[in-house]
């Protein structure tokens, strides 16, 4: 969250006469543009990038560039942009204080970019590959040798076959990346002079937030995972609405433990399942696993704006989280995994199977005010 600044902190206020009734502003003070018109102007752009060739799908694919990830990330239909509330703020002069009211808006912004994928190394994102694929392969080999296995042999990844056990044939085992977001509609913004979009000030862009080839051990064997009730449990933590309490719901699979094997014949969900494991460890504490915590290395510049970020990930909550399509399929439209597609026509997993790698947008909401003082509260609509 960002602070008002040192020199906002530092006004005169023991030389101040507070004046509340109304705004007290030099004669010679440049004036704010009309909030209206500022709000037509955002609506007008949002209207034609919402139109424009960077929110339409794409054809198959079976990787990604970073600037094709800027273009799907100024998506305006994943957004949900809105007028929120109102921030009231303290602003001081030489002789006099005023109350200062700002708009509070909110919006979904893509936040971190979650690959998850067959070949250990082999990410999707064709630049993220080059920076990290070698070190991912170097801890994972060191880790087993420090323990005395030889992993010489073929890293885990794909589907398993089992010929002893024919009901394990549906397990698969992929690698997941969850790295910061390259795409910034506040950045986007600012190109129009709209200072109405939220800044993501926890998200450092291109950051390794989690690598499993780094986490090798843990993510490969799922032991760490064993300390929650939620990897005892079934139905405890699932992705779908089963639960312990409607025991014959849809589910993709569970949550817990968050590790790389799934058992699903739909290859799909599980990419999707375990891309929503890699993304949940790094919004949080203490987990035991080798990441970096969202908001632990410096993210965006705050803009001039007071910035609400978003806390924990939750799944099966559209208002925490959604998630966009990279890879194979570039979509426009954001949802939340779990959807129950059991009598539908068409699966949701139909015609998103390539090569079994899949990427995402991770889409989380965010608010903020424009800076106009000292902060005082702020309220919701």
């Amino acid at each position: 969250m960002s602070r008002p600044s040192s020199s906002t902190l530092a006004r005169p206020l023991s030389m101040a006469k507070p004046m509340l009734r109304g705004r007290s502003l030099p004669l010679n003070a440049p004036r704010r543009p009309a909030v209206n018109k500022r709000v037509c102007i955002l609506l007008y752009v949002a209207a034609i990038l919402a139109a424009s060739p960077f929110a339409q799908p794409a054809a198959a694919r079976d990787s990604i560039t970073t600037p094709e990830i800027v273009a799907a990330s100024s998506n305006f239909g994943c957004m949900e942009w809105r007028i929120s509330g109102a921030c009231f703020w303290l602003d001081c002069g030489i002789t006099a204080c005023s109350v200062e009211v700002s708009i509070k808006v909110s919006h979904r912004s893509p936040s971190l970019v979650v690959s998850a994928y067959d070949t250990a190394g082999e990410s999707p994102w064709v630049e993220t590959r080059a920076l990290y694929a070698a070190a991912q392969l170097t801890a994972h080999k060191t880790q087993y040798a420090a323990q005395g296995v030889n992993m010489n042999r073929e890293m885990p990844g794909g589907k398993f076959v089992n010929n002893t056990n024919p009901n394990r044939e549906d397990t698969h085992f992929k690698s997941a990346d969850v790295i910061g977001g390259p795409g910034n509609i506040a950045t986007i913004a600012s190109g129009f002079g709209l200072p109405l979009f939220c800044p993501m000030t926890d998200i450092a862009p291109l950051a390794p937030y989690f690598l499993s080839g780094i986490d090798a051990i843990a993510w490969t064997t799922g032991t760490t995972e064993l300390i929650y009730a939620a990897s005892w449990v079934p139905g405890l933590r699932e992705i779908g609405d089963r639960s312990l309490t409607n025991p014959l719901g849809n589910t993709w699979g569970p949550l817990f433990p968050r590790f790389g094997f799934l058992r699903n014949p739909d290859d799909v969900k599980s990419g999707a399942v375990i891309a929503q494991r890699a993304a949940d460890i790094v919004y949080k504490s203490g987990q035991p696993h080798i990441y970096i915590r969202v908001g632990n290395l410096p993210g965006r510049p705050d803009g001039g704006m007071r910035v609400w970020e978003p806390g924990e990930l939750r799944e099966n909550d559209p208002d925490n989280s959604v998630w966009q399509m990279l890879v194979p399929l570039t979509e426009d439209e954001c949802e939340a995994f779990g959807v129950d597609d059991r009598l539908k026509a068409n699966a949701w997993s139909d015609g998103k199977f390539d090569k079994a790698d899949y990427t995402f947008n991770l889409w989380r909401p965010y608010s903020c005010c424009e800076d106009e003082g000292i902060f005082i509260t702020s309220i919701d609509f």
